[in-house]
């Protein structure tokens, strides 16, 4: 008798199997997951924000938290899994109109929605993610950029949902974070640090005793 975990897998398969025929055949698909290559979701974002005539969507960027060390660890074929079971996640979102593998583990999504309901069913997926994933303990991150319509192209919306999920790169806990100018602003800080930090080592501003 197959576990709850196999039966809720296997219907996210079906459910992503027939989702995924209503993808423009003409756009190029990704080998590994089979949703928009990095070049297909960017061509079918751009055109839906071109045309969004009063629309509010959010652009969604996801990855799988310490990948390197599951392939290390398990073999990547159990990596590729994990990326194929969070593309099928992602494409599956309410109000997606384009999925796409960027590189790597990083899934990228529009998503035409109110920006607070949007943002909630990704979280509330992210513990179903958690507790369905092929293997224990895996966890998501998840950067999300609201109104990426106000921005004057997808790749400065692409830019800052970046930097929100960057925010959140290395901790355990956080499951997403939202882009905000003061984050690109604290980010931007903590370069300056590091950049001036090795100067000074260079110089031989600091002593040890």
């Amino acid at each position: 008798r197959p576990s709850k975990q196999e039966l809720a897998l296997t219907l996210q398969s079906i459910l992503f199997a027939a989702a995924e025929k209503m993808q423009e055949t003409r756009l190029e698909k990704d080998e590994l997951t089979g949703i928009l290559t990095r070049q297909g979701f960017f061509q079918k974002a751009s055109a839906l924000l071109e045309n969004a005539d009063g629309a509010s969507y959010t652009l969604i960027l996801a990855d799988i938290v310490g990948l390197k060390e599951i392939n290390d660890l398990y073999g990547t074929d159990v990596g590729d899994d994990l990326i194929q079971y969070l593309a099928r996640a992602c494409f599956l979102t309410p109000g997606a109109e384009a999925v796409g593998r960027i590189e790597g583990d990083h899934i990228a999504v529009l998503a035409k929605a109110n920006p607070r309901a949007t943002a909630e069913s990704v979280l509330e997926c992210e513990e179903r993610l958690r507790r369905h994933a092929p293997i224990k303990n895996a966890s998501f991150h998840f950067g999300f950029c609201h109104g990426a319509e106000k921005y004057l192209s997808l790749e400065d919306a692409f830019a800052g949902v970046r930097v929100a999920l960057s925010s959140i790169h290395g901790t355990h806990g956080i499951a997403a974070a939202t882009y905000t100018r003061a984050m690109e602003e604290h980010l931007q800080e903590e370069e300056r640090f590091r950049h001036d930090f090795a100067e000074a080592i260079d110089r031989g501003d600091f002593v040890v005793y």
